[in-house]
């Protein structure tokens, strides 16, 4: 399963995908100050109440707009599960068609 976090300056939303299927999302207010170990044991408890193990939690994807609280998602992934997360950039999106109307 893909773990997935997008950061914004009120908003952060997480959310664990199974393939291509949305299981469960959340949105929490970003906290610009919390530690690793807020957002492992927080998002930790989050799969709980939904019956998923962190142990299948295989990949952790993150978009963020708040530079302070990268580090601290990247070494709560690498803690609490044991991945390096890929952080989406704008050049993470180099060759992907962009599928708007104009």
């Amino acid at each position: 399963m893909l773990l997935v976090v997008e950061v914004g300056n009120t908003n952060t939303k997480i959310g664990v995908y199974d393939g291509p299927r949305l299981l469960v999302s959340w949105r929490l207010t970003t906290r610009r100050e919390q530690t690793a170990d807020e957002y492992g044991v927080f998002i930790e408890t989050l799969l709980g109440t939904r019956g998923i193990a962190p142990s299948t939690i295989r990949g952790v994807a993150i978009s963020n707009v708040v530079p302070p609280v990268q580090q601290t998602l990247e070494w709560m992934t690498e803690k609490y599960f044991n991945v390096t997360p890929f952080t989406v950039e704008p050049a993470s999106a180099a060759g992907m068609p962009l599928m708007i109307d104009n």
